[in-house]
């Protein structure tokens, strides 16, 4: 039983990197930098359900553009996870 827990936890964490954010290439895509963190703290953990709490937020230049990258960790399993954004350029008025 326990390793058929873990084999869906597995499952699940990988289903997570094809949905938005889950890679640089599936990024969630925001209109301001002051959303990426309160973003990333609503998305419960893929592995439990429970909150989630900010381990990292950086900004990369990765292949596919500019991306802020945040990594998380799970407050009831411990299960992390980095999400990926694209803040928008918001152009003059």
């Amino acid at each position: 039983m326990e390793r058929d827990t873990r084999k869906q936890v597995r499952e699940r964490v990988r289903l997570a990197s094809l949905e938005p954010g889950g890679s640089a290439g599936r990024p969630i895509d925001l209109s301001s930098a002051s959303l990426v963190e309160v973003t990333a703290k609503s998305l419960p953990c893929v592995a439990c359900g429970s909150h989630v709490l900010i381990q990292d937020h950086e900004a990369e230049m990765t292949a596919d553009g500019p991306r802020r990258v945040v990594t998380v960790k799970c407050f009831q399993c411990g299960t992390p996870r980095t999400m990926y954004f694209y803040v928008a350029a918001q152009l003059a008025n």
